[in-house]
C-alpha cells in the first residue's frame, strides 16, 4: 500500500448544548515522506460546492494515490451553518471566516476557528488552500494579486500555474477594482469573461454592458 486514507473527528467543546458537534476530518498519507498540505471548505455554510472539491480530490486519491507528502482537509468548517444553508454560524450570526486565527476563550465562532487554525498549525503545513465559492450560478475562475513581494513569489507562481488549468485557457485579463477612498487594487483573472452570459436578468445586462468598458486586456 502506498498510501493510507483516514477518515475522523475534530470535537468542538464549546458549551452543553452544542457539545456533540464535530468538525470531519480527512486524511490521505503516503509512505513517502514529502510536503503537508491543507485543504479547508465550507467556512461559509452556504458554500456547498467547496465540499464537493475535496471529496472529489479524495475519490481521485484512491485511484492516484499521492507519490509524497500528506493531505490534510477540513471539508465542512461550519457544519451549523450547512444545516440551514446560511453563509454564517446562525446559533451566533457570526462569520466563522472572518474569525481566524480564533481566540481559545472568545466568541462561539473564534473558539471553532481556534480549534482549526491550532490543528493545522501542529502539523506544521507546507501549504494551506482555503476553498470558496462565488453564487450558486459562478464558473471557476481565479484571482491572484498582481506583483506580490520577494516573500510570496512562489505561492504566486503556483497560483498562476493552477489557474492556467482552469478551462478555458486564455490569457490573463486585468482588472481594476476601485475601492472606497479613490483607491484601486490590480487584480489578473485567469478565466474569460463568460461568466457574464451566465447571469440572468437586468444583472446579466448591466454586467455585459460594462464589461468592455471596465476591463482591459
Amino acid at each position: 500500500m502506498t498510501q493510507k486514507i483516514e477518515f475522523s473527528f475534530l470535537k468542538i467543546i464549546t458549551g452543553s448544548e452544542i457539545s456533540s458537534r464535530r468538525l470531519p476530518i480527512m486524511k490521505a498519507k503516503s509512505n513517502t515522506s514529502g510536503p503537508i498540505i491543507w485543504l479547508t471548505a465550507c467556512s461559509h455554510g452556504d458554500e456547498v460546492g467547496t465540499i464537493v472539491i475535496i471529496q472529489e480530490l479524495f475519490k481521485r486519491l484512491k485511484k492516484s494515490p499521492l507519490l509524497k507528502g500528506t493531505i490534510y482537509a477540513f471539508p465542512l468548517m461550519n457544519p451549523i451553518g450547512f444545516e440551514t444553508s446560511s453563509r454564517d454560524i446562525t446559533l451566533s450570526e457570526e462569520d466563522l471566516n472572518r474569525s481566524f486565527p480564533g481566540d481559545e476563550d472568545g466568541s462561539f465562532a473564534e473558539r471553532i476557528a481556534f480549534k482549526i487554525f491550532s490543528t493545522i498549525q501542529e502539523t506544521k503545513p507546507r501549504l494551506v488552500i482555503d476553498l470558496h465559492n462565488d453564487w450558486t450560478n459562478s464558473i471557476p475562475y481565479c484571482l491572484v494579486d498582481v506583483q506580490p513581494g520577494k516573500q510570496n513569489k512562489l505561492a504566486y507562481k503556483k497560483a498562476r500555474y493552477f489557474a492556467r488549468k482552469t478551462p478555458p485557457k486564455d490569457e490573463p485579463i486585468k482588472i481594476y477594482l476601485f475601492l472606497i477612498r479613490d483607491k484601486y487594487l490590480s487584480k489578473n483573472i485567469f478565466q474569460s469573461l463568460y461568466f457574464a452570459k451566465s447571469c440572468k436578468g437586468i444583472r446579466g445586462e448591466i454586467i455585459s454592458n460594462l464589461l468592455p468598458k471596465v476591463f482591459s486586456k
